[in-house]
């Protein structure tokens, strides 16, 4: 399978649907990723407008 990309966009997205009253699990069902990833997302982007979010630095 292959691994998906997504943009800091959608996933600023992604999570302000969530904030808007939608259910994980349909979010992470639509987006076809895993529950943990959308609450690392949630984490890491939750609050934030699309022109404030920077992409995360990769990890070594």
């Amino acid at each position: 399978m292959t691994r998906k990309r997504y943009s800091v966009e959608q996933i600023v997205a992604a999570v302000k649907v969530h904030e808007r009253g939608t259910s994980i699990g349909d979010i992470y069902r639509k987006m076809g990723i895993a529950g943990a990833t959308f609450y690392r997302w949630k984490k890491d982007y939750g609050g934030l407008e699309p022109d404030q979010a920077s992409p995360k630095p990769r990890r070594a």
